[in-house]
């Protein structure tokens, strides 16, 4: 047996076990109950609340998961996680399936293909002027960036094939 691996005898480990454990003290939820309330302006401008069911917070995760992401990715989220595009895109989708996520604490070009080169980047998620600042950064300065399978934003079609030049 690994020396720090202590097993039970139905071969589970204390942290499976202390996991096991917490679950089955977690209260039930319904998904149809408010999970969050993320605020915005929108397309009017005007700040309001939107709120988001546990159920549209899990069918968003499960979508992701089932078209886009899977346990191997390394996801590079450039937006801010409360965000929620960075909610929905990266964070919940990447914990429901054990995606990894390389995460910075603001936006810079530089870093996010700094990151994308170090760790191997495999899922990379931005607005399209930020793409635009990456593509810009990388035609300066460029990097190895062939770890990227899936890109995911709002810009044009272009941006995709400048950022892989």
């Amino acid at each position: 047996m690994a020396e720090g691996k202590k097993h039970t005898q139905q071969g589970r480990s204390n942290i499976q076990l202390a996991c096991l454990r917490a679950s089955s003290r977690m209260p039930s939820v319904d998904l149809d109950q408010p999970g969050i309330l993320l605020y915005t302006s929108g397309t009017t401008a005007h700040p309001k609340g939107v709120t988001h069911t546990h159920r549209t917070l899990l069918c968003t995760a499960e979508i992701m998961a089932r078209d886009v992401m899977d346990s191997s990715d390394v996801v590079a989220p450039m937006t801010q996680l409360m965000h929620a595009a960075g909610l929905n895109v990266c964070l919940m989708p990447s914990i429901y399936v054990g995606a990894s996520m390389a995460l910075l604490p603001g936006f810079c070009p530089k870093a996010v293909l700094d990151a994308i080169e170090r760790f191997r980047c495999t899922f990379l998620f931005g607005l399209p002027t930020l793409m635009q600042f990456v593509v810009e950064e990388q035609a300066l300065k460029p990097r190895q960036v062939g770890s990227l399978r899936c890109q995911v934003h709002f810009a044009q079609q272009r941006l995709v094939a400048r950022v892989r030049e």
